[in-house]
């Protein structure tokens, strides 16, 4: 079944800034597909506005805050899956008025 090599478990991400990352997994037999899912639970897709996905590379334009979270990568082939987590934090700009 697939595994996956060594990655980096937590990301930090400025607001409205974009985000990649590619997690290659090693398998034998091949091929390998993969599935990406949000902290929601949602599975990526390529519809969505800001979200490129392409096999083991995901991609996010435009990063807002409830992008935050734990991400999920399936690597799936004919013997079985392994999954992955990391966790994409968003870091934000805080905008303090003053009241005169």
């Amino acid at each position: 079944k697939p595994y996956f090599q060594n990655f980096n478990r937590s990301i930090e991400v400025k607001e409205s800034q974009s985000f990649n990352i590619t997690l290659e997994a090693k398998a034998y037999p091949m091929p390998i597909s993969y599935t990406w899912f949000h902290p929601t639970g949602r599975q990526l897709m390529n519809d969505q506005l800001n979200i490129f996905v392409n096999q083991g590379q995901l991609s996010l334009i435009n990063i807002h805050r409830n992008d935050l979270g734990i991400y999920r990568c399936i690597a799936t082939n004919s013997i079985g899956y392994t999954e992955v987590n990391f966790t994409l934090n968003v870091l934000c700009t805080l905008n303090i008025l003053n009241e005169s």
